[in-house]
């Protein structure tokens, strides 16, 4: 049976405040959903929005996580601290955080497995750049991000694993992953994951993108703004993942 899921985070945007009631909007909103529903929100905002969406359709996740368990990192947040907020999942691997933080496949190799042992579920993402896409690189650029961080993990860790393949030259700019190139990464992903004995309970991502717009943002119009990729699954899960309002969504198929 395909397993849906509609997923958002909104990034560094909205104080705290502001954050709390875009939740409340969305829990108002979004009422026995056929699908699942997740939102991601900044550190500062998981404690009070696990208040608010308790007892609800919506699950809760992070935006990222350290690759520490604890000590002397000023600014750093653990998964330990993700998990005691009531969050149930995290982002990790998000093109920003490769690129404008450096993470590399060994530093995301770590967050992962700190995640998985703190009992959070991961949202792993992957993709190539619109300069890779161009000099086809896109196949072993996808594989080294899954080798270095995924690869390692056992089957039983896969069941809390989502892939996702967000091309980055389709995150903002108004370019959108083709029904082709959405089942050629798709295929990709089945080949480098096809040894594993998990295959049967990975779920895949994949991703078009919506232009970005105002920040700023009803839950009802970002919702009815939703641009849903499916692409068929030879696993019996299928899922996708997509950008809108300058929000992370995810749908799963």
């Amino acid at each position: 049976m395909r397993k849906k899921i509609v997923a958002g985070n909104w990034k560094m945007n909205k104080n705290l405040q502001e954050g709390v009631a875009l939740a409340k909007e969305l829990t108002e909103v979004v009422k026995n959903p056929n699908c699942g529903v997740i939102i991601c929100t900044p550190f500062i905002h998981l404690a009070s929005v696990a208040e608010i969406v308790k007892g609800s359709a919506i699950e809760l996740g992070a935006e990222n996580c350290a690759d520490k368990v604890s000590g002397a990192f000023t600014g750093e947040v653990s998964a330990e601290m993700v998990k005691s907020t009531g969050a149930q999942w995290v982002i990790l691997g998000h093109s920003e955080r490769r690129e404008y933080y450096h993470e590399t496949p060994e530093i995301l190799k770590e967050k992962v497995q700190l995640a998985l042992a703190n009992g959070l579920k991961v949202l792993f993402c992957i993709g190539e750049s619109l300069e890779e896409r161009e000099a086809n690189k896109q196949n072993e650029v996808v594989k080294a991000e899954l080798a270095g961080s995924v690869f390692n993990l056992t089957a039983e860790e896969w069941k809390n694993i989502v892939i996702a393949y967000e091309p980055i030259w389709a995150i903002g700019t108004g370019k959108t992953a083709t029904a082709l190139l959405r089942y050629m990464a798709k295929r990709l992903l089945m080949t480098q994951l096809s040894s594993m004995a998990v295959l049967a309970r990975l779920l895949t991502l994949l991703s078009s993108s919506l232009s970005l717009i105002s920040t700023v943002v009803s839950s009802v119009a970002l919702l009815s703004r939703l641009l849903i990729s499916r692409a068929s699954s030879t696993l019996g899960t299928n899922m996708t993942y997509f950008k809108g309002a300058n929000h992370h969504m995810i749908t799963s198929l």
